[in-house]
């Protein structure tokens, strides 16, 4: 996948929330391509150790794969449990969110709000900060359907991020 689809996946999943898989969600704070949250620490500490392991190393064997990166940090680093994904695991995922991306909207200034909560299926509430009192109503899918208040919803699955 693309960086710039896979930083247009995150931003709108981040913002809207489509009808077909109606989700609750109340996100406070840090998108990961703030480079902030916690995966990003810990991205940039496997990428830190990895890089210093490699240039360590006599030049036939550097880390030069993603393959490479994968099996040095299982042996290196225990505390953090690793998956090895490929190009092909994330297809299925590209096609189903391609659908989703497409009767999105972004929203504007996205970087610069830190809470969203949804409102109905088609809307949610942006706030520069959690307690403000200060909000914006901000429609999130480009279909004309009709308006369902997020607690009449029913089946919705609840999470936080």
């Amino acid at each position: 996948m693309d960086r710039q689809l896979n930083t247009k996946i995150k931003k709108t999943l981040q913002t809207s929330v489509i009808t077909k898989w109606i989700l609750e969600y109340k996100l406070n704070g840090i998108s990961t391509s703030h480079g902030k949250g916690p995966c990003d620490g810990i991205g940039g500490t496997v990428k830190r150790l990895a890089a210093k392991a490699s240039l360590q190393r006599t030049c036939s064997s550097q880390i030069m794969t993603p393959r490479q990166l994968f099996d040095w940090a299982v042996e290196n680093i225990e505390r953090v449990h690793f998956k090895y994904c490929t190009t092909d695991d994330y297809r299925p995922e590209e096609i189903f969110l391609e659908e989703r991306l497409k009767l999105s909207r972004t929203i504007p200034g996205t970087q610069k709000l830190h809470c969203f909560v949804p409102i109905s299926n088609t809307k949610i509430l942006t706030k520069m900060f959690s307690n403000s009192s200060v909000a914006k109503e901000k429609r999130v899918t480009r279909l004309n359907k009709t308006e369902i208040p997020i607690d009449e919803i029913q089946g919705f699955c609840h999470s936080c991020v």
